[in-house]
């Protein structure tokens, strides 16, 4: 996949805004990646708080090797961490594509935090990438996550067997440029 790094400084939107993960984040990312609803249709389930501390490490060395990556959405008006949002790589019958991926605390929920968050990524995606198509894959019963592929203007592509053995569907979205 050939895709131009950026240079990452921190975007803000109407009420969130989206930064690199930093190390003083771990408990507020734990108080998410710790919840089994959360993690509901992940695979790897609820992590522990170390899991969560290398998750962390993950997302900062993708930023500093691809350009790209998982970014930690900072609530403005509580100066906290309430989950993430970004692009990570996906292989598709044998395709590498880039989706956008998202994980929100259960308590800003229904609140249109993950779709604003989502847009973001999506406009970086398309103009600081410059990407021509993103996609996200969502386990069929995750109706929430469905909601907000649809407010960022994804449209459902196809059912999918991911990892060869978990049914999702793809939604995707193309640049209109």
């Amino acid at each position: 996949m050939n895709v131009r790094p950026i240079e990452f400084t921190a975007v803000k939107g109407r009420r969130i805004s989206l930064r690199l993960f930093e190390d003083r984040d771990l408990d507020d990312m734990f108080e998410v990646m710790g919840n089994r609803e959360v993690m509901r249709f992940s695979l790897s389930g609820p992590m522990t708080r170390e899991e969560t501390a290398g998750f962390i490490s993950q997302c900062q060395r993708s930023f500093s090797e691809r350009g790209y990556g998982l970014l930690a959405i900072v609530h403005s008006m509580e100066n906290r961490v309430i989950g993430y949002c970004g692009l990570y790589r996906q292989e598709i019958d044998g395709r590498e594509e880039l989706e956008i991926g998202y994980r929100l605390n259960p308590k800003y929920w229904g609140q249109g935090f993950a779709s604003e968050a989502a847009s973001i990524v999506r406009d970086m995606g398309f103009g600081c990438l410059g990407r021509d198509k993103l996609i996200s894959i969502i386990e069929p019963e995750n109706k929430a996550s469905i909601g907000v592929a649809r407010k960022i203007g994804m449209v459902f592509e196809r059912d999918y067997l991911f990892k060869g053995h978990r049914p999702v569907h793809i939604h995707s979205i193309r640049n209109a440029r």
